[in-house]
């Protein structure tokens, strides 16, 4: 079963959307589903005001005509499909445990914090602070899988713990900063500070710009890892494959921090 909404039209001011996630909608009726409130100002806002809804709450849930105003798209979802049609804005996937959410177009800040599980397919661009830790919160992605096919803003995966990222085009500065677990792949251009103050983890980059002061070069081992690593990254694209059978650099670090962390940098 799969249920489908509709935007009407672009709302003046945002829209949470978290609570329309297949696992929350399930038995709820067509009124209900209208009546559903997705506000975030001071007066209710119905789901049925903004969206025409058709189908039946099942696993499947389908967005078209999305715009930047809507936000937590898909968040805290725990199983089912999510698939959109058009950009979404801040916090797609936070904190997700399960299930596959697919965008097609751009998606705000914070997309896929603090996430569990499950897979976020990004088919745009991101903003500012990929898979990272909201206000307060203490840990970013912690696991699952995440990929960008066009570039990331500043901060990706900073505070990371575990999972899996691919950005096939660009990231901005201080991509995986203050990393403690997981992997980041950019196959484009990484921005300044790469890596700052990571404890563990891993880093491939393409192409960045100065590493921080704090790595140490390792030179550039030849390691069967990286050949099975090459086959699993088939379903990310060619850039993927091709920077994991790269000459790659090992950079050890950040040493002004645990200096656990390692940054395979592209040699050729």
């Amino acid at each position: 079963m799969t249920l489908s909404l509709t935007l009407k039209s672009r709302p003046p001011f945002r829209l949470d959307m978290s609570r329309v996630v297949p696992h929350l909608l399930q038995g709820l009726s067509a009124r209900a589903l209208a009546r559903l409130d997705v506000t975030t100002i001071r007066v209710p806002v119905p789901l049925g005001d903004w969206f025409k809804i058709t189908g039946t709450p099942g696993s499947d849930l389908v967005i078209c005509d999305a715009c930047a105003q809507l936000d937590q798209v898909g968040a805290a979802l725990q199983d089912g499909n999510i698939v959109v049609a058009g950009d979404v804005g801040r916090c797609a996937g936070a904190g997700m445990t399960g299930g596959h959410i697919t965008v097609h177009g751009h998606v705000g800040s914070y997309a896929g914090a603090m996430m569990r599980g499950g897979t976020l397919d990004i088919m745009g661009n991101a903003g500012d602070h990929l898979a990272g830790a909201t206000v307060g919160a203490v840990d970013g992605m912690v696991g699952g899988a995440l990929q960008v096919r066009g570039s990331a803003g500043a901060w990706a995966a900073d505070r990371m713990r575990g999972g899996m990222i691919v950005i096939n085009g660009d990231a901005g500065p201080q991509a995986g900063s203050r990393l403690g677990g997981g992997t980041l792949m950019v196959c484009g251009k990484a921005g300044p500070e790469a890596g700052v103050m990571m404890r563990r983890g891993t880093l491939y980059l393409n192409e960045a710009e100065p590493l921080p002061l704090g790595f140490v070069d390792c030179g550039t081992p030849d390691l069967v890892f990286h050949k099975w690593l090459a086959h699993q990254l088939q379903p990310y694209g060619r850039s993927a494959v091709a920077l994991a059978r790269a000459r790659l650099r090992r950079y050890q670090g950040d040493m002004a921090d645990l200096g656990k962390g390692e940054i395979f940098l592209c040699a050729t």
